[in-house]
C-alpha cells in the first residue's frame, strides 16, 4: 500500500489495512457507498498519510455525490460555507499543515469537488512532504467540476519539481482534453513533454549496458 507516512509508523498498518482497502474498494463497486465512506473516514483520520484510503475515501464521497445520495440541505450549505471559511489560507498551511489538512477534508466531505479544499490539500501534503497525497489530490482536482487551466499549471509544475515527469505529462494531457484551446496547459504539456525527453535521453546515455 502506498503511504506517505514513516516507514517505522505504516509497516505494520500496511499489512493490516492493505487486505481491508481491497475489500473495501469491492463493497464500493458493489454499491455498498455508506459502508466504505464510515470505514475510509475512520481510516484517514487515523492514519491520514496512507494514500490508497484517502483516494478510496475520494472515490467513495464522487460516486455518493454523483448517484445522487448526497443532496446538500440548507443546513449542509451553511455547514460547507462556515467550514471554507475557516479554512486556513496559505499562511495556515505553512503554519501547521496538518490542521489545513484537517479543516480541507472537512469541506469535502461535504462537497469532494470543491476547488479550494482540493487547493489547500496539494500545498498542505506538500508542506508534509507527502508528495504521493499531494498528486492524488492534484489528480482530484483535475477531474473537479471547477478545474481552471491555472491548476492544471501548477499540478505539473509540482509535478515537475519532484521529478514526476510522466506525472506531469499526464496532467498535461489531461488538461489538454479539457482546456484544448489555453496557450498556459499547451506550453504546460510542452515544457512537461521537453523535461521528460531530456530525462530519457540523458538516462539512455548514461546507461552502461548501451554501446557506444
Amino acid at each position: 500500500m502506498k503511504t506517505d507516512a514513516s516507514a517505522d509508523d505504516t509497516e505494520n498498518v500496511n499489512i493490516r489495512l492493505s487486505r481491508m482497502v481491497r475489500d473495501a474498494r469491492l463493497a464500493l463497486l458493489d454499491g455498498k457507498t455508506a459502508y466504505v465512506l464510515a470505514l475510509s473516514s475512520d481510516w484517514v483520520t487515523r492514519f491520514p498519510g496512507l494514500v490508497d484510503v484517502r483516494r478510496l475515501l475520494w472515490e467513495a464521497r464522487i460516486k455518493q455525490q454523483s448517484a445522487g445520495q448526497h443532496r446538500i440541505s440548507i443546513g449542509m450549505r451553511f455547514r460547507k460555507w462556515f467550514a471554507g471559511f475557516i479554512m486556513p489560507g496559505m499562511r495556515g498551511v505553512k503554519r501547521d499543515p496538518k490542521m489545513a489538512l484537517a479543516a480541507a477534508d472537512r469541506v469535502l466531505a461535504i462537497d469532494p469537488q470543491d476547488r479550494n479544499a482540493l487547493l489547500t490539500t496539494v500545498e498542505a501534503s506538500k508542506a508534509l512532504g507527502w508528495i504521493d497525497t499531494a498528486l492524488m489530490a492534484c489528480e482530484s482536482l483535475m477531474e473537479c467540476r471547477d478545474c481552471r487551466p491555472s491548476d492544471v499549471v501548477k499540478a505539473s509544475g509540482m509535478c515537475l519539481d519532484f521529478e514526476r515527469l510522466d506525472d506531469a505529462v499526464r496532467i498535461c494531457e489531461s488538461g489538454m482534453l479539457r482546456f484544448s484551446g489555453d496557450p498556459a496547459v499547451r506550453n504546460a504539456l510542452r515544457k512537461a513533454s521537453v523535461r521528460r525527453s531530456m530525462s530519457s535521453a540523458s538516462n539512455w546515455y548514461r546507461d552502461p549496458s548501451v554501446p557506444s
